[in-house]
Formats: C-alpha cells, sequence, structure tokens
C-alpha cells in the first residue's frame, strides 16, 4: 500500500510543482507590470517563459507512449491541425488590430499554454499514473490536476471533463498530437 501511494506521490508532486511555479511567475509578474498588463497577458507570458523547461523536463522524465499510433489516429489529428489552423487565422486577425499585446496573449494562451500543459498533464501524469492507476484512474488523476490548474470556479467542471477527453484522446492515439491540437483549438476557440 505504502509504495503504490509513494508512486501516486511521485506522479502528483511535480505536477504540483508545475502549479506552484506557475503561480509564483504570475505574482512575480503582477508585481513587476502591475495593472498595465491584463491576466491574459501574463499568462501569456508565463505559459512562454515556461515552454522551454516544460519540453526539457519533458524529454527527461516523460515515458514514452506504449502503444503505436493507430492509423485512425492521424486522420484525428490531421482533422485537428486543419481546426486548429482555421481558428488560429481568425484568432490571429483579430489579435493583429489589437497590437503586440494580444498577438503576445495568442501565443501565449492560444499555442504555449496547451503545449506546456498537454506535456505535464498527460505526457507526464498520465503516461506515468497509467501504470500505476491504470489508464481510467490515470485519466482521472490527470483531469482532477488539470482542473486544479483552473482553479476559477466556473473553469473546473469544464477543465475537469477537457481533461477527461484530452487523456482518452491520448489514450486512443497513442500520442500527445492529438491532445495538444485539441487544447489548441479550445483555447483559440473559446478564449
Amino acid at each position: 500500500m505504502w509504495e503504490r501511494a509513494k508512486e501516486i506521490a511521485h506522479i502528483v508532486l511535480p505536477a504540483l510543482g508545475y502549479l506552484l511555479v506557475l503561480g509564483a511567475l504570475r505574482a512575480v509578474l503582477g508585481r513587476v507590470a502591475g495593472a498595465a498588463a491584463g491576466p491574459e497577458t501574463s499568462d501569456a507570458v508565463c505559459a512562454c517563459v515556461l515552454l522551454p523547461f516544460t519540453v526539457l523536463a519533458a524529454k527527461k522524465w516523460c515515458p514514452p507512449a506504449e502503444a503505436e499510433q493507430p492509423p485512425w489516429g492521424a486522420y484525428l489529428s490531421a482533422a485537428a491541425l486543419l481546426l486548429a489552423l482555421a481558428a488560429g487565422i481568425v484568432r490571429l486577425r483579430a489579435a493583429l488590430s489589437g497590437g503586440s499585446g494580444a498577438v503576445l496573449a495568442l501565443l501565449g494562451y492560444g499555442i504555449a499554454g496547451p503545449v506546456n500543459e498537454e506535456l505535464v498533464y498527460r505526457g507526464f501524469v498520465f503516461r506515468r499514473g497509467r501504470k500505476v492507476l491504470g489508464r481510467w484512474g490515470a485519466a482521472a488523476l490527470s483531469a482532477a490536476l488539470f482542473a486544479a490548474g483552473h482553479a476559477a470556479p466556473g473553469q473546473m467542471a469544464v477543465a475537469l471533463l477537457a481533461g477527461a477527453v484530452f487523456a482518452c484522446a491520448a489514450e486512443f492515439t497513442g500520442t500527445l498530437r492529438l491532445p495538444v491540437l485539441l487544447h489548441v483549438c479550445w483555447n483559440l476557440l473559446f478564449p
């Protein structure tokens, strides 16, 4: 029993550490930028700053996918990519008229944020949790931690459901491409 609890702690604690670093970075940025930077801009800057560190950590600590991607997974990923590109073009046109802050928000919130979160919650938590908790337990854990990262009361329920969908996409395609693209689409379509 203690071994299993220890294994779960080795999954949960790094994800909570990611949330703490993100919160600290937001607080520092809020103090430095003050009211000049809105919450979307500060979140975008945080996502862009954290992206290289998240990618490096994922290369070191995320286990590889266990299964080959089924052929239909490539078709789903291509469809999600087309949707993300279409949504991105629409949002980019709107952002360009809003100035550089809007473009930064689009890049951070629409691209860097989803990549960071999918590497942490599906690449690390889900893949490691799958070995300890099984597929559905790991999906529930990654969705719950994902929802905890979206702590606004109106966002938690939606984030819990989205986290479960992203985990299922990772499980059934055997790759992080589809969950990343779905997450990008979600953030671009529903800012």
